[in-house]
């Protein structure tokens, strides 16, 4: 999983937008930087949930509700972050706020899915460690990383033109 999300970040560096015949730096540059923040919150949100001392402890359905909150948690850490990155660059809140939902509204659907292999991992007696749960669970989460450009690709090309406007912007970022 940790290879999967650095390999993600590389990737996501090579997506470059064009709108309107031309380069879209700024919306490249916004993509590179919420991906860069959700990768970067990921692997450290997952590795303090390694480092855990009661891991092995926890119940089933404990392991269950704390692997969600740490993703509840990722995901506020990230979009806060980039939110405020996005709006100290002179993005507007309107404008930062629409690239933010489009993105997420768009992972929706990867998100729910995983939601519900964490519930099944989690509750599945043929794992006989919660070290071997946790690992199916970052298996399943690998690959929802793994798809990652594509969405992000797709959720931003839907507000295309908008950013347009902050190119004098983007020696900021």
């Amino acid at each position: 999983m940790f290879l999967v999300a650095n390999a993600v970040k590389v990737k996501v560096t090579k997506i470059q937008f064009i709108t309107h015949g031309n380069p879209d730096i700024v919306k490249s540059a916004m993509l590179h930087k919420l991906i860069a923040l959700k990768v970067d919150t990921v692997t450290a949100k997952f590795h303090e949930f390694l480092d855990r001392d009661d891991i092995s402890k926890l119940s089933s359905l404990r392991l269950k509700y704390e692997f969600i909150q740490c993703l509840d948690c990722i995901k506020l850490i990230y979009m806060e972050e980039a939110y405020t990155f996005y709006v100290s660059r002179g993005i507007s809140s309107e404008d930062a706020k629409v690239i933010l939902d489009s993105y997420d509204a768009f992972r929706t659907v990867i998100t729910e899915g995983f939601i519900e292999s964490v519930e099944s991992i989690t509750t599945n007696n043929t794992y006989s460690t919660n070290y071997d749960k946790l690992s199916a669970i970052f298996d399943v989460y690998a690959l929802s990383l793994y798809v990652i450009p594509r969405d992000a690709m797709l959720s931003f090309d839907d507000v295309n033109g908008r950013l347009i406007k902050y190119k004098d912007k983007i020696d900021n970022f």
